[in-house]
């Protein structure tokens, strides 16, 4: 089903839509208090794990569960500016 959402998002009307991005933005920011400094870097990452397009390659296209999809972006994210 949020393959036909993301794919069709642009049909979608704007107040919908922008609701749909709010909450996005909102548990990106959850996740990325999980780590104390602000990195806009780390910021970048979660936001990528988060997206559905992400797990669709990993689990889908690539074959990792959905714990190993979790793990490998907590270990992206974690890695992010700490010069691992």
């Amino acid at each position: 089903m949020l393959t036909l959402v993301i794919r069709d998002q642009h049909a979608v009307p704007a107040p919908v839509r922008e609701a749909r991005e709010e909450t996005t933005r909102q548990y990106v920011e959850v996740l990325t208090g999980a780590w104390p400094e602000g990195d806009p870097a780390r910021r970048a990452a979660i936001g990528h794990a988060a997206a559905f397009s992400t797990w669709r390659s990993l689990c889908r296209e690539q074959g990792l569960t959905d714990r190993e999809a979790v793990d490998l972006m907590v270990m992206l994210a974690g890695a992010v500016g700490s010069g691992s």
